[in-house]
């Protein structure tokens, strides 16, 4: 499905710790079940990751999440950013990866690092721009996506 794109003056644009309050609205901007967005609200209640959101006009549109892994000491892991499809590239993505890289240096990590899929060709040239590059060899990895009921 495509959606026409929508533009947003990007000084109007926040980012700021996702709340619970924030699920469904989410959930719709990112044309996902609700149940997707709450299974990540639960993993960040338990203590797994942290969430933040971009807001426009009150309301999420993007989302990242944040972890440590103990493979990596020192470095902050960004994972699962998604940005709404009609406000994709106009921002709000390096907006989202500005605020990881900026919670980074303020909980002293040395730096931050993620996983991209290696279809995963948009997501992988904004990462680019930003200075990201690939380290190693690509690993086999698989993403699911689950039905309101939660169902795969």
């Amino acid at each position: 499905m495509r959606y026409p794109r929508v533009m947003v003056d990007m000084s109007l644009v926040t980012v700021r710790e996702m709340r619970g309050e924030d699920i469904e609205a989410l959930a719709e901007a990112l044309n996902w079940p609700w149940r997707g967005i709450d299974r990540r609200w639960q993993e960040l209640v338990a203590g797994y990751r942290e969430m933040f959101v971009a807001v426009v006009d009150s309301r999420p549109v993007g989302v990242v999440s944040v972890n440590e892994r103990e493979e990596h000491p020192g470095l902050l892991h960004l994972f699962a950013l998604d940005v709404g499809e009609p406000l994709r590239n106009r921002g709000i993505g390096t907006q989202l990866i500005d605020h990881v890289e900026a919670e980074a240096r303020r909980s002293g990590h040395s730096g931050v690092y993620l996983e991209v899929g290696v279809n995963n060709h948009a997501a992988r040239r904004l990462y680019e721009r930003r200075g990201y590059s690939q380290d190693g060899r690509p690993l086999p990895n698989s993403w699911n996506r689950y039905d309101e009921e939660g169902n795969f």
